[in-house]
């Protein structure tokens, strides 16, 4: 898992392995109890 830059994680988030979140240039914000699956981009 690779989180990058203005990245917001709120409460009960599931980031599972191979996944990249990148907020280069704008903030990604993942909202309250969400489920990231494996290798997403």
């Amino acid at each position: 898992m690779q989180v990058i830059g203005r990245v917001a994680l709120e409460q009960d988030v599931s980031v599972w392995f191979g996944t990249v979140i990148r907020g280069d240039t704008e903030t990604i914000r993942i909202g309250r109890g969400s489920n990231i699956q494996d290798a997403c981009v």
